[in-house]
């Protein structure tokens, strides 16, 4: 994380006294940058670890200029990158990333996007003989960076769509000739717990489920008596919302597949998924959760649950 002072008064007289790696000619470049862009009214802060000039756009994003050499004439602007986590709305999909970046950066000369494991920067470099130039088309530079931002977002989120939506027909297609499941009929019931960021258990089976931040939920399913003997099965849990966004579509999607050994009982036995958790959001949206559990390309169980 980006460690940012308040520089108005240092730039003044004592910046020295913590910019101790910038040389004569990188200070005057930051000094005129940070007072351009004090004057602009985007309030620039000092990163006091790189000595880069730091700013926010309105809706609270990074930026920053960096200066990357002794002569104070090559700069870089940069935005805030994207890292994809298992907290991130969509997946991570490498190979669709890099060709999203090709295909923006393709129609940028200097503005690029660059994928370096599951983190995307977003950054635009240039030599400026005086850092004077670069305050010229700042506005420029900082409209571009924006769109190379948005122009990514739309085409990987576009290549994603695609990529799911062909996934999903190759797995119907592979489930078409296989028979029913012969665990049809055979789950009784459902149950569903909430657990903490940790996975300690908070709310048991059968108590409300609250709309907690970053907390999990676990699905379990209930077998009848079982005669014969003990089997594992690949079971795929899926999950949506029942509220919809503008476009119709459900605002949490998910799926999950577990292998699991079913055994030989006299009782009625349970069986629990992995805990699930809320996508982008800090916590999960109020609402109601349908969820199927699928076999062998079939349906065994439908069922749902509610976060108040």
């Amino acid at each position: 994380m980006k460690k940012l002072i308040f520089a108005a008064c240092l730039l003044l007289g004592t910046l020295a006294s913590y910019a101790q790696q910038l040389t004569k000619e990188q200070e005057a470049a930051q000094r005129t940058i940070y007072f351009f862009l004090d004057k602009k009214g985007h309030s620039p802060l000092i990163d006091e670890k790189d000595n880069s000039v730091n700013i926010r756009d309105n809706a609270g994003t990074l930026y920053w200029v960096s200066f990357d050499d002794a002569a104070g004439r090559s700069l870089t602007f940069h935005r805030n990158s994207l890292k994809f986590d298992k907290r991130s709305k969509k997946p991570f999909n490498a190979d669709l990333a890099i060709s999203a970046a090709n295909e923006v950066n393709s129609k940028h000369a200097q503005a690029k996007v660059i994928v370096k494991d599951s983190l995307v920067s977003f950054v635009m470099s240039g030599i400026y003989p005086k850092p004077e130039y670069f305050t010229e088309c700042f506005e420029d530079i900082f409209k571009e960076v924006k769109d190379i931002y948005s122009e990514f977002i739309n085409i990987y989120e576009r290549e994603l769509a695609i990529e799911e939506e062909r996934q999903k027909q190759a797995a119907e297609n592979a489930y078409k000739n296989l028979p029913p499941s012969e665990l049809i009929g055979q789950v009784k019931d459902h149950k569903v717990r909430e657990l903490d960021g940790k996975k300690n258990v908070v709310k048991e089976y059968g108590d409300v489920l609250n709309s907690i931040a970053r907390n999990y939920v676990q699905v379990a399913f209930v077998m009848n008596p079982r005669k014969v003997a003990a089997k594992t099965y690949r079971f795929e849990l899926r999950v949506e919302s029942e509220e919809r966004g503008d476009d119709t579509k459900p605002l949490y999607t998910a799926k999950y597949v577990k292998d699991i050994e079913i055994a030989k009982s006299k009782k009625e036995a349970t069986y629990e998924f992995d805990p699930i958790a809320p996508l982008e959001a800090e916590e999960w949206s109020v609402g109601v959760y349908n969820f199927q559990i699928i076999e062998s390309g079939s349906v065994i169980f439908e069922g749902h649950f509610n976060i108040l």
